[in-house]
């Protein structure tokens, strides 16, 4: 039967593949939505992390902002502020000095409270000084610059914050008295100058995307504090955080410039009235998962490798295993018994071929045997036959019943004829390969006394009892009275007087020695020794002598242990005993 057509749709190894397969699917599934999901968590942890450093940078400037309005507050109730431009003409020089020197050291103080603070001062128009902190490219106190302080007092904020930009300078002023209500001049003003690099600098902080920016916006007082280059994407930004910042104080939008979309954050103070915004890419989020897209590809290149070596592992260990079984098996389908596998390993593997070789070996071996004794047995029926024609035995067989009747002794020709009625009955009527043990006694013995009655007075037989145990034991026909046969043709014939034929049985565990000896003088040490390997030469199909024919038909239908061995008898000539195991008794030996 060819099956080679569909032997990769029914083969092992192939469902092996495909069930590996289909389990490996989920797991890419898994992967890819895996991937999907983290790519969308980070994507919105990212964007949750832009707006919290938006809050926090807007909520911690607030509260700067207004602990430092607080400390510019509490400046205003400075008894030494108020002393000073209040009463100075009261003052002598030395205590006008410490006052302004005390002064000084607040405001350093307030200065350096808050790293967004680049300056204070206390602006005194009644003495027309201006007293400076720490650091003041004037000094400890100066002169107010012209209408400086006029232009101060007039200046708005639509926030609690008081905040201002006045000549490009962001500041936080406070007057007193009354300075927010207008008309009558303040006796002072507490002027603090916000740092725009310090702000600045820290709103750098929050650009860690490439192409990310801020802006950070007071429109009543266009105040704008920005790292945005590109003016279009500038003027887009401020037209939407304008419409944006109307309808909610903080918040998201999305914007596209160039056929690239942009995100924003956004959020406005409402103490200082400042908007502050943050801008990114959406590319630049999408990069921040480069590492993550990486990883996902190596997962998947990881993924097939193991699939290729779990494949190419199934296909060492299983599939080329068996593709070198089924040859085997096809080759022994051909007729070709001498092929065997070789296989070092001890695995299942090794274990079949193991028995597949010992299965082959031993359906050799059992077609050999079946031949051999097709063989022996063609040249057993041809002996057979020789013998029903062999016209010697029966004149001679004729001739004695002649002279029995002819000496009138009734008594023997009744026994002779009825003896030679019964051999040539089995002869020619037992047409079975085997018959039962008694029987094949029986008839050698019947050939042994026609044999004893053709040679009386020259030649003695001794046939010893039958014991009974092994009676219908199935054995091969013809295989005792052949040996006696052989016994008168070739050592008693010549035997003139006191010839001796001897047949014994010596029962053994599981089977029984048949014993034939004769006491003829024809046997030489010569003949003796080329008889014993005619004997045991199992394997050659030429010409076989009638013994080996015997030896090797009881070895092949009886088993190991049968068979025959020759050897000198005690009496003087030959000595075969024929050896018959039983064939359970043979198998239990070799369980």
């Amino acid at each position: 039967m060819n099956d080679t057509g569909v032997f990769w749709k029914h083969s092992i190894f192939t469902r092996l593949i495909v069930t590996f397969l289909v389990s490996m699917v989920p797991i890419f599934v898994l992967g890819i939505w895996m991937y999907k999901w983290s790519s969308q968590q980070m994507s919105e942890e990212i964007f949750k992390s832009m707006k919290l450093q938006v809050e926090y940078y807007m909520d911690s400037l607030d509260h700067d902002i207004q602990r430092i309005q607080k400390l510019q507050f509490d400046m205003t109730q400075d008894e030494d502020l108020n002393q000073i431009a209040n009463a100075s003409q009261y003052l002598d020089n030395f205590e006008k000095t410490k006052a302004i020197l005390r002064i000084h050291q607040r405001l350093s103080s307030i200065k350096n409270s808050s790293g967004y603070i680049q300056d204070a001062r206390v602006l005194i128009p009644s003495l027309n000084w201006s007293i400076n902190a720490d650091g003041h490219s004037r000094g400890v106190y100066s002169d107010i610059l012209g209408d400086e302080f006029d232009e101060l007092r007039v200046l708005k904020s639509d926030s609690a914050s008081q905040l201002v930009q006045w000549k490009d300078r962001l500041l936080l002023l406070a007057g007193f008295p009354n300075y927010a209500q207008g008309g009558k001049p303040p006796l002072f003003i507490i002027e603090i100058e916000l740092s725009k690099t310090a702000l600045k600098s820290a709103l750098l902080q929050l650009d860690g995307y490439k192409d990310s920016g801020f802006m950070m916006r007071q429109p009543s007082q266009r105040f704008v504090l920005e790292n945005v280059n590109d003016e279009v994407l500038r003027d887009r930004l401020v037209e939407r955080l304008n419409v944006a910042a109307q309808e909610s104080r903080n918040g998201s939008i999305k914007l596209e410039l160039h056929g690239q979309p942009y995100l924003i954050v956004y959020t406005k103070s409402d103490y200082t009235g400042i908007t502050l915004s943050y801008f990114l890419p959406q590319e630049g989020i999408l990069k921040s998962l480069k590492s993550l897209v990486t990883w996902n590809w190596i997962f998947l290149f990881i993924a097939i490798m193991i699939t290729a070596v779990y494949s190419f592992s199934l296909y060492r260990l299983i599939k080329r295993p068996l593709v070198k079984l089924i040859g085997s098996f096809r080759m022994v389908e051909s007729g070709n018994l001498q092929i065997r596998i070789d296989y070092a390993h001890r695995d299942e593997f090794g274990y079949l071929y193991r028995r597949y070789n010992a299965m082959v070996e031993k359906l050799q071996n059992l077609i050999e045997q079946v031949y051999e004794q097709k063989i022996l047995s063609q040249k057993a029926e041809l002996k057979q036959l020789q013998t029903q024609i062999n016209p010697h035995f029966l004149y001679n067989s004729y001739f004695l019943l002649h002279r029995i009747i002819k000496k009138e002794d009734y008594a023997n020709a009744l026994r002779f004829s009825k003896e030679i009625g019964r051999y040539f009955q089995f002869v020619t009527r037992n047409a079975a390969d085997t018959v039962t043990l008694d029987k094949e006694v029986e008839h050698a013995r019947i050939y042994a006394e026609i044999q004893a009655m053709r040679f009386a007075g020259r030649i003695a037989v001794e046939f010893a009892d039958f014991p009974g145990g092994l009676a219908h034991l199935e054995v091969p026909r013809l295989i005792l009275q052949p040996i006696i046969e052989n016994a008168f043709e070739h050592g008693l014939e010549n035997k003139q007087e006191n010839g001796l034929l001897a047949v014994r049985f010596e029962p053994i565990a599981g089977g029984i020695v048949v014993t034939v000896e004769d006491n003829g003088e024809e046997l030489s040490e010569s003949d003796l020794d080329n008889l014993l390997p005619s004997i045991q030469r199992d394997n050659d199909y030429s010409e076989v002598t009638g013994l080996s024919n015997i030896h090797r038909r009881v070895r092949l239908f009886c088993g190991e242990g049968s068979g025959l061995a020759v050897s000198r008898a005690e009496i003087g000539g030959l000595k075969v005993r024929l050896t018959i195991i039983a064939a359970e008794a043979g198998a239990s030996e070799h369980v």
